[in-house]
């Protein structure tokens, strides 16, 4: 069960190293997570994509730095939901900080795409119920020019939840430009 978990959700993820974002943490184990990032870094240093990167943990907060040929971003991840199912801690909030607009924008068409993303109000997002998961974008209070997009887990009864999602209007890639 645990290998069929993990293989189903590596599927959305996106590439680091060919200075795509990576993926939200949602429904991953921490250890899932690192792993996988870890590697893109790892393969993006060898291949003269990524300048530097650090990695550090500030209580429960892993918190990864990215900078590319192309941007640079800050992502902050939390792992404290319980899968009752697996029995196992699951990511629950993570936040990239992006440096440009430019670039949020076009991590934001990804991400849209990437998670069925539907438009709950300015700046808020509902994934498909197989993510269940809010975006939420808005820029950085300590910094304007910089753009925060915040994930987390949306722990709701499949019923209710996929109600929800089915009133919602779909969001459209070319929104991002309208940021």
């Amino acid at each position: 069960m645990r290998y069929l978990h993990s293989l189903f959700f590596s599927i959305p993820a996106l590439s680091i190293n060919a200075q795509n974002l990576g993926f939200a943490n949602i429904g991953y184990t921490q250890e899932t997570f690192e792993k996988f990032i870890d590697k893109e870094i790892r393969q993006g240093k060898n291949d003269n994509a990524i300048t530097f990167s650090s990695k550090t943990m500030k209580g429960d907060t892993l918190i990864y730095i990215v900078r590319n040929n192309a941007e640079c971003f800050t992502s902050k991840s939390t792992f404290n939901y319980t899968d009752t199912l697996l029995n196992e801690k699951q990511g629950d909030y993570q936040e990239f900080i992006f440096d440009c607009t430019a670039c949020a924008e076009k991590h934001l068409k990804e991400l849209i795409g990437l998670y069925n993303m539907r438009k709950e109000a300015e700046g808020l997002y509902l994934s498909s119920y197989l993510y269940s998961m809010q975006m939420v974008l808005q820029p950085s209070s300590k910094n304007p020019d910089r753009i925060v997009m915040t994930f987390r887990k949306v722990d709701m009864p499949k019923k209710e939840y996929k109600k929800r999602y089915k009133i919602l209007k779909k969001a459209l890639p070319d929104e991002a430009k309208k940021k």
